[in-house]
């Protein structure tokens, strides 16, 4: 999986340099926001994302999915309102909400962000299967970037969310994908 993602980087940067596109210029957009150059270098120079030099330099939120073993669940935090959201789809679960508090604690006191951090609870609706917990992570970030995150978060039916993402993630990939697709069918026809 690792070699696969990094030769999709390396052939979407390689794109870019040959039409000209260079550090500090936009090169496409997910929804409203921009993606940089220099996003995509730092997947392959570093081999990781780095997100240690931006959590409390003036930013208000740190929002993103939390890969529990196989099972995705969401993370909000307000900077400056030191809170917490913490949404298993699953259902809460007491000893793991106070475990992300405790670390973000830590995290956050480390980076020069002191708390105390509280813990804010959300309703929601809750998966009735066991597959579907990325799609409700998605719709929970969906709701704390609209400014959506109070009040009971409810699932759209999930078969039409998965049909709304995917047609909303193609859109948004354009003309990266025709050139993946052409890249890997020329490497396929010389193997063959």
């Amino acid at each position: 999986m690792y070699l696969y993602f990094h030769f999709v980087i390396h052939a979407v940067l390689q794109h870019f340099k040959s039409k000209g596109v260079r550090g500090g210029q936009a090169v496409g957009k997910v929804g409203p926001y921009p993606l940089y150059w220099e996003s995509f270098q730092s997947l392959i120079e570093d081999e990781e994302v780095s997100d240690e030099n931006i959590i409390c330099d003036g930013n208000g939120e740190v929002i993103g999915p939390y890969l529990e073993g196989r099972h995705w669940t969401f993370f909000h935090c307000n900077i400056k309102q030191k809170t917490i959201t913490y949404i298993n789809s699953l259902g809460k679960r007491e000893a793991r909400s106070s475990q992300i508090v405790k670390n973000w604690s830590a995290f956050a006191t480390s980076k020069d962000c002191p708390g105390p951090w509280l813990l804010q609870e959300v309703s929601h609706s809750l998966q009735n299967d066991s597959v579907s917990c990325g799609v409700f992570t998605t719709v929970f970030a969906e709701k704390f970037l609209r400014g959506e995150g109070e009040g009971h978060i409810i699932c759209p039916p999930i078969r039409e969310e998965r049909e709304r993402l995917g047609s909303y993630l193609f859109k948004s990939l354009g003309h990266m994908l025709i050139l993946l697709y052409r890249k890997e069918s020329k490497t396929r026809g010389r193997n063959n």
